[in-house]
């Protein structure tokens, strides 16, 4: 994700390098608050603090996305879907932060070690049945807002449930 953030970010300076004022280049961000503002989408991460670190920094919530991209077809629909489409990406860009904690099964897909131990500590404590995809919105102090249902709908049905559990916090 940093990879992503920083590629972004990195892009926007390229992009703006003709206009006179200077553009934000990776090493001139200081805050996560300033690299949300540098970059106009829905933010993704795999890591809790730095998702939390965004999340409080904003006043966002975070959606935890259990997945298993590359052995669970509702995950992958899951993916292209919602988190990919580029309508709900946009419109919930001031409201959410996305952690997605990924369990792939193949061996070439296989996470390294320390990555994968961070995805388990949260998988034993959001998500000790093993369901996937398992949804959860967070607050930035992890404490669980709504566990949300994916049935296959396309992005704005999940949107509505979604904002439905924005509203009722």
């Amino acid at each position: 994700m940093r990879q992503l953030l920083l590629g972004a970010i990195l892009a926007l300076s390229l992009a703006c390098s003709s206009q006179s004022t200077q553009a934000l280049t990776p090493r001139q961000v200081q805050s996560p608050a300033e690299a949300v503002a540098t970059v106009d989408t829905l933010l993704t991460f795999t890591d809790m603090a730095e998702a939390r670190a965004v999340a409080d920094e904003t006043g966002r919530d975070i959606l935890l996305v259990f997945a298993g991209s590359d052995w669970c077809r509702p995950c992958k629909q899951f993916r292209i879907s919602v988190l990919e489409d580029a309508g709900f990406r946009q419109n919930l860009r001031e409201e959410l932060v996305v952690l997605y904690l990924d369990f792939p099964s193949k061996r070439r897909n296989q996470l390294p070690e320390e990555v994968q131990a961070h995805h388990n500590r949260y998988a034993e404590r959001y998500n000790a049945e093993g369901v996937f995809p398992r949804l959860y919105l967070l607050d930035a102090e992890e404490a669980v807002l709504a566990e949300l249902k994916f049935a296959g709908e396309e992005a704005p049905a999940f949107e509505s449930q979604l904002r439905a559990a924005l509203a009722s916090e």
